[in-house]
């Protein structure tokens, strides 16, 4: 069964670093990478952001969430030719909240960006986000592909679109004024939907929040496609508690809502004798399967390489049944608790 992921506070343990730079030196910009076992795509990651155009006074913080896999060692290998460079490890796996928490603490620096290690930036991603935020008070770019399909994606290779999302802020790569992040601060007991929780407590304070469509970054995650189905059982579980504690109805919900009306009417008219089971059973499937490819007609072109599409939709489909089901298994005990702290 899931675990609670607000039954521990965590604490956060780092190792000794550096003292944070005093407000007479702080550097323009901080940029934290977060980091749970990203040993193959940290590097990459760094090497991005040391291309930036534009990045003249800076820090870059990488917060290691209690990775086993050594990536903590790609990162010191690093440490001697850049020393704006600094490493904090947690000495367990605390979560996404918590491991951006502990960058957004440690930084210095008046402006603050948020990069996930399995992202790699263009070279004017600094120029086109600092830009943009002299008009907002966070901004953030889209990744291509999104979390959801991106093991498909890595597999598959179909040409991926490039999904807005439906949240007014990514955190895999965003930036903010210091002043509008410390006025409400990233939820550090919040072990996913931390930026989705935090775009609307932005909003909800009358900040400037936006994402640039047109601002593409290169997503690409370790997660092997076991461990993806994983994910997507925790993201099913957060979907529906995000529902709950933020209200906000989102198009996936409606999706998922959907799905469960299916199953319930099918079930009953195969329990009173209306259809038969397998008549059930079937039209059940086909609607998974419809939805399977609305997902997939959304995030990737059909029409760049069909056959390529084809197999990544089959494969998708075992992702997003289990996405549906654990939104659907989760929700009698998410609805009768109440509302999270964490919102």
């Amino acid at each position: 069964m899931l675990a609670d992921p607000r039954s521990v506070a965590p604490t956060v343990h780092t190792t000794t670093m550096e003292s944070p730079q005093s407000s007479s030196c702080a550097p323009d910009v901080s940029l934290v990478v977060i980091a749970y076992n990203e040993r193959a795509h940290i590097g990459e990651c760094l090497e991005s952001i040391f291309a930036q155009r534009g990045l003249d006074s800076y820090e870059v913080i990488v917060v290691d969430d209690g990775s086993v896999d050594g990536t903590a060692d790609v990162v010191d290998s690093l440490l001697a030719d850049h020393p704006q460079l600094r490493l904090i490890k947690h000495t367990t796996n605390l979560g996404r909240g918590a491991a951006r928490r502990t960058g957004q603490d440690a930084s210095s620096a008046g402006t603050i960006g948020f990069i996930d290690s399995d992202i790699r930036l263009p070279s004017d991603w600094l120029v086109h986000v600092t830009t943009a935020l002299k008009d907002a008070d966070a901004v953030s770019g889209v990744a291509v592909p999104d979390g959801d399909c991106a093991v498909i994606w890595r597999i598959f290779r179909p040409k991926p679109k490039g999904m807005l999302g439906y949240w007014e802020l990514t955190g895999n790569n965003v930036i903010f004024r210091r002043s509008a992040l410390e006025l409400v601060g990233w939820p550090a007991q919040s072990r996913l939907t931390e930026d989705n929780r935090l775009a609307v407590a932005m909003v909800q304070a009358g900040l400037r929040v936006r994402t640039l469509e047109s601002l593409r970054v290169e997503h690409h995650e370790a997660k092997s496609y076991r461990r993806t189905l994983a994910y997507l059982h925790e993201t099913g579980f957060n979907a529906t508690e995000i529902l709950r504690d933020l209200h906000r109805f989102r198009f996936p919900d409606l999706v998922w809502v959907c799905w469960v009306a299916s199953l319930v009417g099918l079930g009953v008219a195969a329990g009173t004798g209306a259809i038969p089971w397998w008549v059930a059973a079937a039209v059940f499937v086909g609607i998974t399967m419809a939805i399977d490819v609305g997902a997939m007609m959304q995030r990737f072109y059909f029409q760049k390489s069909p056959i390529r599409w084809l197999a990544a939709t089959l494969a998708n489909l075992p992702l997003i049944t289990m996405y549906l089901a654990a939104r659907t298994f989760y929700a009698p005990r998410l609805l009768m608790r109440r509302r999270s702290a964490l919102s």
